[in-house]
């Protein structure tokens, strides 16, 4: 599994989260992701490997889009001292639905075939953005934007810093 499409997205998302509406990035993510789940499906059966190589990067780059999202709308749903708790959690959640997931994904690819397991997929993350779409935000939270200037979206300044802190 290849990293890059998700290291170049998630620089890219971080920046794409900061001056526009969380929920529609959240939401637009979500519908993308699914469309990608359900094209896995013309990919298997045909032995098309490069398709499925493809389809990977593309899940890869879309999912970034909706992880700063979820961090940039947090503070918004959370406050004070419920945020590091918040936070917590949704870590806590993501690793054990990766876990459980898995455990439960090839179960039901050994047990109804892998149609169903994507189509399955597919349906969770349109039931994530159906979610997502009838949250409702305090007015201030879409209203506050940040200024994202070109001295900002300076990556290497980033990670020349963190270099520098670890010494």
């Amino acid at each position: 599994e290849s990293f890059t499409p998700y290291m170049y997205s998630s620089y890219e998302s971080s920046c794409e989260a900061q001056p526009t509406d969380r929920k529609k990035i959240m939401i637009t993510s979500d519908l993308i992701r699914a469309g990608i789940a359900l094209a896995f499906i013309f990919g298997i059966p045909a032995q098309r490997t490069w398709l499925l190589y493809i389809l990977s990067g593309l899940l890869m780059f879309a999912s970034p889009f909706f992880t700063a999202g979820r961090s940039a709308i947090m503070p918004s749903i959370a406050t004070g001292p419920e945020l590091q708790s918040a936070n917590a959690l949704t870590q806590m959640t993501r690793w054990t639905s990766q876990v459980i997931g898995s455990l439960i994904g090839g179960a039901w690819i050994s047990g109804f075939g892998y149609e169903t397991a994507f189509l399955l997929n597919a349906a969770s993350f349109l039931a994530s953005a159906l979610c997502i779409w009838q949250l409702r935000l305090p007015p201030e939270a879409s209203a506050k934007r940040s200024v994202v200037t070109l001295r900002s979206l300076a990556p290497w300044r980033d990670y020349t810093a963190g270099l520098r802190y670890m010494r």
